[in-house]
């Protein structure tokens, strides 16, 4: 979902997770995502 444009407090509710914290510790982030965050950051 999140990989998908669901925004982490959707993930979050749809998961169940009673925090973000909690959430962050389950998603991992797929290295396309990690690309184009390090473009942003030029």
């Amino acid at each position: 979902m999140a990989q998908g444009g669901a925004s982490l407090r959707t993930v979050q509710s749809f998961t169940g997770h009673a925090s973000l914290g909690q959430l962050q510790n389950t998603i991992d982030a797929a290295e396309a995502d990690e690309a184009a965050a390090l473009v942003l950051l030029k």
